[in-house]
């Protein structure tokens, strides 16, 4: 698993500094909009770079060495710290945001439900401090129990307005994504700022969608109502800071302010420039790159056990060897192991056979992506001597000829 998180690091951080930096100084020139639109980007080049690839297969080839003796095991597995600080870090941030959204579902579940003229229902609940869209399969517009004394009726309009477009574009939905990644990549200090981004910019389209075609007096009542909202906003507010976090507040207004002219050289330029990556991304998960076979048999074992070796050779001062080959799984554990030749013939096989299905290596990763291996070859050399000068020649490597 650690493995598949640090392979997505570079796709990943490449895509998120081009948006981050989109968001930051792009805005205006390829319109709100489609700024926000440009997060899909994130889903679509991970799954572009997670696009299955081809095995790597070598029937046969050099063999790696390995010399065995009546000693004992030369290799233990080891408990994995950074899949445990992961998973650690995953499951608490998992927590709290489980936490605070079932919390916040119990305080609303006792609230009141409200129609007026400009939306079928919403509920107003004191559990809140800005205007915001809660629920995941059935998201609801809730509003703060200040909602109607401290807005008129053109700002409440437009506030409810704000938060169907959220409905409509299925933003609850892109937002539960967003935290499920960033419980996967919370390590990755690019993934925080991201999320960031991704609510104002996501925030900013809304205000445009409303905004449009209306009036300079709307837009005035409109920048009210933010500022009103920032003023009775709390810090422990809650997971959707959608009006009240001020400082996303402060973009707002400041992006309001501005008028967008749409530059259409560089909005083209940006669409190109996020194809070619995408599209590179995906190429190269199909295309892969030449691994030549000496590359591919020198891969070694990360967690190796000795095989037993058989009590009836020991005492008959019996040695020999095994040639097996075998897959390597994009995980690193072994399959389809078979015998290749052995001498002398039936002593040793079933012990070597046990010890290499117990084996994990590294998998070898290509294009960003751990590959499967087949046709690996390994002897495992049964010796009495359990004098071994260096893991060094252990490890020597002999070609055989089939």
């Amino acid at each position: 698993m650690t493995d598949w998180l640090l392979q997505q690091q570079i796709v990943l951080s490449v895509t998120l500094i081009f948006l981050i930096l989109t968001v930051r100084y792009l805005t205006q020139a390829i319109g709100a909009y489609l700024t926000y639109r440009l997060w899909l980007m994130v889903p679509l080049v991970l799954i572009a770079h997670n696009l299955p690839a081809s095995d790597v297969s070598l029937p046969a080839g050099p063999v790696t060495r390995f010399v065995t003796g009546t000693g004992q095991i030369i290799a233990t597995p080891q408990g994995n710290i950074y899949l445990f600080i992961w998973a650690a870090g995953a499951i608490l941030i998992a927590a709290f945001v489980i936490s605070r959204y079932m919390a916040l579902a119990r305080d609303i579940a006792g609230s009141h439900c409200k129609t007026n003229k400009y939306a079928q229902n919403y509920v107003v609940s004191s559990a809140v401090t800005t205007p915001l869209l809660f629920g995941l399969m059935r998201p609801r517009l809730i509003m703060p129990v200040f909602f109607h004394s401290a807005f008129s009726a053109p700002q409440q309009a437009m506030i409810i307005e704000h938060e169907q477009t959220h409905l409509r574009r299925g933003d609850h939905l892109w937002n539960a994504s967003a935290l499920i990644l960033l419980s996967l990549f919370w390590f990755n200090p690019l993934t925080w700022v991201a999320l960031y981004a991704l609510r104002t910019s996501q925030e900013v389209s809304c205000d445009a969608a409303v905004l449009h075609n209306k009036s300079q007096t709307d837009k005035i009542l409109y920048a009210k109502a933010l500022v009103q909202c920032a003023a009775h906003t709390t810090c422990n507010n809650n997971l959707y800071p959608a009006y009240g976090e001020k400082k996303t507040m402060l973009t707002r207004l400041t992006q309001m302010q501005k008028n967008t002219k749409i530059n259409k050289t560089i909005t083209l330029a940006t669409c190109l420039a996020i194809s070619i990556f995408t599209a590179n991304t995906a190429l190269a998960k199909l295309a892969g790159t030449p691994v030549k076979a000496e590359q591919v048999n020198l891969a070694q074992p990360v967690m190796r056990i000795d095989p037993v070796y058989p009590a009836e050779a020991a005492a008959n001062n019996q040695e020999g060897s095994v040639i097996l080959k075998f897959d390597i799984s994009a995980t690193g554990t072994t399959e389809n192991i078979e015998i290749v030749d052995a001498f002398p013939d039936g002593v040793f096989d079933e012990s070597a056979r046990a010890a290499l299905s117990q084996w994990e290596y590294k998998p070898r990763v290509q294009g960003g992506k751990a590959m499967r291996q087949t046709g690996i070859l390994v002897q495992l050399d049964f010796r009495l001597d359990n004098t071994r000068s260096s893991n060094a020649d252990e490890l020597e490597k002999i070609s055989v000829t089939r």
